[in-house]
């Protein structure tokens, strides 16, 4: 059965996000309490995050202490001891990250056949972190941590297939790889991919229905890109009844979905090449064209529904707040509309349609929302 979304309020509505604080470090001049907090989870991202390993219940301290010991086994052939020992050198346990003693060690583990090892080896590999980048090699260890039926590295197969890097572009591979992903527990971002290509017909054949079930599906694992646009399938009456109360649920639970405990772990690692609130790179995220900015065009809506009393009563207040959210992640338009509403500018009337920012993929985006609840 389809997922019912919640009823929007902006009165009651409440955020999760947790913003990432910027400026606590000076460079990697970092405090041994940021580098604790840091690793406290490497034992969680490294054996319970892509590869499906039991947790080991270390704490950061003990991994302090235990380093030399890790090291040893590690060279003695331990296959997790490799696999953590390349994440803390990438977490930066010698003061900044060292991606190219954590290629080594994730090297040494993927030739063991260790999957997380293999994922997070074609990662780097797309990034150029610690190796040359290079896609034939990104393909070589996606595929085989994907042939261990891996929904992180069929993903990363579907991006590449998407991008024809490393491999001959083909929308229907890359179809079939994030379908192969989606039918698992975890998700990151393939439902969503799979309901644009049925929205789009890329790959496979258009299907407005079976569109609205893949997204409905990635909306069901907090996607905000699925419930972004399926905010704009009931906006526009795009293939579906134009419903604006709909359109405004759909934005507002976008807007809301706050960055996972992961996630927040994966930018000590991915730094430079971090999505905020994603399990993938930089790269992968414009493959896919995973527009770093949903959540601002969520916001950017909200705002614009409110001034122009789309489905809801007209409120400039609340169309003031969440302008000033989308503003604050740098949508054009939304800073356009405050100066507008504040009188800066010569007023003119609100788009009853308008045209969200562009990412550099060009599909329409939108960004992060801070902890306040809309004026009552």
């Amino acid at each position: 059965m389809p997922m019912t979304p919640p009823l929007f309020d902006m009165r009651q509505r409440q955020e999760s996000a947790v913003l990432l604080q910027d400026g606590q470090k000076s460079g990697w001049c970092c405090s041994k309490q940021w580098f604790r907090n840091t690793i406290l989870m490497v034992s969680f991202l490294a054996c319970s995050s892509w590869g499906g390993a039991e947790e080991t219940g270390l704490n950061a301290q003990q991994y302090l202490s235990r380093l030399p010991e890790i090291q040893k086994e590690a060279e003695a052939g331990n296959v997790s001891e490799q696999s953590r020992l390349a994440i803390l050198y990438m977490a930066g346990i010698e003061g900044k990250p060292d991606y190219k003693n954590g290629s080594y060690w994730l090297k040494k583990a993927a030739k063991q056949d260790s999957v997380f090892a293999e994922t997070l080896l074609a990662f780097m590999y797309v990034e150029g972190l610690g190796v040359p980048q290079d896609f034939d090699e990104a393909v070589h260890w996606a595929h085989k941590s994907a042939a261990y039926n891996n929904y992180a590295g069929q993903l990363i197969m579907g991006a590449l297939y998407e991008a024809g890097a490393g491999v001959t572009q083909s929308d229907k591979k890359a179809a079939e790889w994030y379908e192969k992903s989606a039918q698992y527990e975890k998700d990151m971002g393939a439902r969503y991919k799979l309901g644009m290509m049925y929205l789009e017909g890329r790959g496979v054949e258009k299907n407005i229905r079976t569109a609205e079930n893949w997204l409905m599906r990635g909306a069901e694992k907090g996607d905000a890109h699925a419930c972004y646009q399926l905010g704009m399938m009931h906006y526009e009456g795009k293939g579906v009844a134009q419903d604006y109360f709909l359109a405004l649920d759909w934005f507002g639970r976008a807007a809301a979905i706050g960055i996972p405990e992961k996630s927040r772990i994966l930018k000590e690692i991915f730094w430079d090449v971090y999505v905020p609130g994603e399990e993938y790179s930089k790269t992968i995220g414009l493959f896919m064209k995973r527009d770093p900015l949903v959540k601002a065009n969520a916001n950017y809506m909200l705002g614009n529904m409110c001034e122009t009393g789309t489905g809801i009563e007209k409120d400039l207040e609340k169309a003031r707040f969440y302008y000033t959210r989308a503003a604050d992640e740098g949508h054009v338009e939304a800073k356009m509309r405050l100066n507008v509403l504040s009188g800066k500018t010569v007023p003119e009337t609100a788009r009853s349609q308008p045209a969200p920012s562009k990412n550099q993929s060009g599909e329409k985006s939108a960004t992060s929302a801070g902890p306040d609840t809309a004026p009552q």
